[in-house]
């Protein structure tokens, strides 16, 4: 027993620096990961926020046709993307609220601290909702057992479900004018494609294609419209027979006498 003691402390000892490396790469990464998160929420707040403000300096600088058009899809586009904001702030509140109140119902403790850390995972595509999920899920085995950690499992296994094929859908599909249908494709082709990043910019992606497609074809149907305006007013009134003059022939040049 001593001997096999012996041998897994010099192992252990061994092995000190490799092990401490990798607590401190997994530490730094962690932390890059977080200033970036943070980073990105910030810059996306105040791109919504102040956004619209540059929209006039590229009028000035489009010139007045292209500059008109583009101050109409830009303004479109920031409406879009705030409501992506929005939306998505509105599910993860709904997601922090009732799995906050289950862990309360339950008795686990931290319940308010893994209530909000279930917020903030919500503007994580799958990866936030995972580890929010499963801290709630250790600190429930922890403090309470395996029975409440399988029960609190089941509760946030059903919220995430309805979350993502219910209420973020429809919701997104209403802020953003997409059909649901719309949105989970993005979801899946984005996912699919470029994973978690992929998950998180399609549906915004989509809203925006969506915007410039639909102000392409308005100004189709509005080009059209004005064609049949001008066609309508050279045709004659119903019930008009009358001919319309002649132009009358220009004079003809008078003989030159010799």
């Amino acid at each position: 027993l001593d001997n096999a003691v012996h041998a897994v402390v010099e192992r252990v000892q061994g092995s000190a620096a490799t092990i401490a490396g990798g607590v401190f790469s997994g530490v730094s990464t962690a932390g890059s990961l977080l200033v970036t998160l943070a980073l990105v929420l910030v810059l996306t707040f105040f791109f919504i926020k102040d956004g619209p403000r540059f929209v006039p300096w590229l009028h000035r600088v489009s010139g007045g046709r292209a500059g008109r058009h583009l101050e109409a899809v830009l303004g479109r586009m920031w409406d879009t993307l705030g409501g992506f904001i929005r939306t998505q702030a509105l599910v993860s509140f709904i997601d922090a609220l009732f799995i906050g109140i289950g862990l309360l119902i339950l008795g686990v403790p931290l319940a308010p601290v893994l209530a909000i850390l279930t917020f903030i995972g919500g503007f994580i595509p799958i990866v936030g909702a995972f580890v929010a999920g499963a801290l709630a899920v250790l600190v429930a085995l922890v403090a309470n057992g395996f029975t409440t950690a399988i029960i609190v499992l089941v509760l946030i296994i059903a919220v995430q479900q309805i979350e993502g094929n219910v209420l973020q859908p429809v919701l997104q599909s209403r802020s953003m004018n997409l059909h649901a249908a719309v949105v989970l494709l993005a979801v899946t082709a984005g996912s699919s494609l470029f994973g978690i990043v992929g998950a998180f910019l399609a549906v915004p992606v989509a809203a925006v294609a969506a915007v410039v497609i639909r102000y392409i074809g308005e100004q189709i149907d509005e080009r059209a419209s004005e064609g049949e305006d001008d066609e309508t007013k050279a045709l004659p009134a119903p019930g008009d027979t009358s001919v319309p003059d002649p132009k009358p022939a220009s004079p003809a040049p008078a003989a030159s006498e010799d």
